[in-house]
């Protein structure tokens, strides 16, 4: 998946022209994946889970595995669906890079974040760039020949996630400011903010594997949960976890006043005299 996103990354390019500011876009953009330090050299870094890409390909081989009889054929298969996996991959890093923005956020994957060391301005704009870049990726599944009406299908799901993200986004943001915040209210603003990528990627790879419908919609929903999940147990880290653990600042969401489930829990049960707390 690593060695895709490069790929994807250098065939994406809009101008292939030795442009320096081009370069530094770009730099900046390698840095935030992990393949370049800071002097945009290259370097062997923390890339990340890649857990939304690999739920698509893992959901694809569900519902589309079949006997691959060569190398050829195994290539083939593959190749079919990595523009999708690019494209969900670049989607997340993009809700990362301005998540760090709006949080404050100075480190991320044991390294100072993006906007930590070009500033903000070219980190916002890093972001809107990984955003189209994601699309970009996604319609060159039109190079390998799956349908243009499917493609069509899989961008309304992109699409759908990509606003439920920012949906969920401004709701945390708003949570913080909030006195009362409920866990209905915290579980809705996670099914945007975390679920729906993951229940996008587990669908779009069902759709290019299958075209039955109960198989596609119980596979989403199997994403939806397992996002639910995710972003519940990545609260306990936002508290508890070390720094060498979650390669952020501990308890940094405790510092944010992030309402969190563990916070929403304590408030819920704590004793009258303990709310201020």
């Amino acid at each position: 998946l690593r060695n895709a996103l490069q790929r994807e990354v250098a065939r994406l390019r809009v101008s292939s022209l030795a442009i320096p500011e081009l370069d530094s876009f770009y730099g900046q953009l390698g840095y935030h994946l992990g393949w370049l330090d800071a002097h945009f050299a290259p370097v062997q870094h923390n890339t990340g889970k890649l857990l939304r890409p690999t739920l698509l390909l893992l959901a694809y081989e569900a519902v589309g595995a079949r006997e691959i009889t060569s190398k050829r054929e195994e290539k083939a298969h593959l190749d079919r669906v990595l523009p999708a996996a690019v494209a969900i991959e670049l989607l997340h890093n993009f809700t990362l890079i301005h998540d760090d923005i709006e949080d404050g956020d100075r480190e991320r994957r044991s390294r100072p974040t993006v906007w930590a060391v070009f500033g903000i301005p070219q980190a916002i704009n890093l972001g809107d760039g990984l955003a189209s870049l994601s699309r970009l990726a996604l319609f060159t599944l039109l190079d390998e020949g799956v349908d243009a009406n499917l493609v069509a299908r899989l961008g309304y799901c992109f699409d759908r996630a990509t606003l439920a993200i920012i949906e969920g986004q401004h709701m945390d943001l708003c949570f913080e400011t909030q006195a009362q915040v409920t866990v209905p209210h915290y579980l809705e603003m996670i099914t945007r903010k975390t679920a729906a990528l993951l229940a996008c990627a587990t669908e779009m790879g069902a759709r290019l594997g299958c075209s039955d419908e109960p198989t596609i919609k119980a596979l989403h929903q199997f994403g939806w949960h397992l996002g639910i999940a995710f972003q519940v147990r990545d609260d306990l880290l936002g508290i508890w976890a070390t720094r060498a653990e979650s390669g952020k600042m501990p308890a940094g969401d405790v510092l944010r006043r992030k309402k969190t489930l563990p916070v929403l829990h304590a408030i819920q049960h704590a004793a009258p005299q303990d709310h201020a707390w």
